[in-house]
């Protein structure tokens, strides 16, 4: 079986009402597009959780700290495209010409709290193992992001 046959579960988050969503693990290249995006933030954050090794801690420091990234990590995992792109606004179904990746931000920053929780927790879950827990898991990204930056500038500078 080669790598493109893989199938990895997503998995579903009720929301009050009957209606669910799904979500999927993120792959290093998520995460460094959402460190890319807050870099200043994201790195403040971090140095003072990098001990954190359980998933749900990770999470609920988060929540209270960075509520539009973890929107944003939710959009992400939920199948969401980051783009900036411009969008034309339209009076009716788009007054303030968001994207959809902004539109899918917003909806994720006005779930309910536990819901939101709900789908970090399974999101967390998809994403880290016990050999690859939160903390190694964004060191090694972080690390990533790093030499992808110094070898961009260093290209940019020849």
């Amino acid at each position: 079986m080669g790598l493109r046959n893989l199938s990895f579960a997503p998995a579903t988050v009720e929301v009050p009402g009957g209606e669910s969503f799904t979500v999927r693990g993120l792959s290093p290249d998520k995460v460094i597009t959402l460190y890319n995006r807050h870099t200043g933030q994201l790195s403040a954050l971090w140095d003072s959780r990098e001990n954190i090794t359980e998933v749900q801690d990770l999470i609920v420091s988060l929540l209270s700290d960075a509520p539009d990234i973890m929107a944003e990590l939710i959009a992400i995992a939920s199948g969401s495209k980051v783009t900036d792109d411009f969008v034309e606004p339209d009076t009716e179904v788009n007054p303030l010409g968001l994207t959809d990746y902004e539109r899918d931000v917003e909806a994720a920053r006005s779930l309910p709290l536990p819901v939101q929780m709900e789908a970090l927790l399974k999101i967390g879950e998809l994403t880290f193992s016990s050999s690859m827990p939160p903390g190694k898991f964004l060191a090694v990204v972080i690390k990533l992001a790093g030499k992808a930056t110094a070898a961009f500038s260093q290209s940019a500078k020849s």
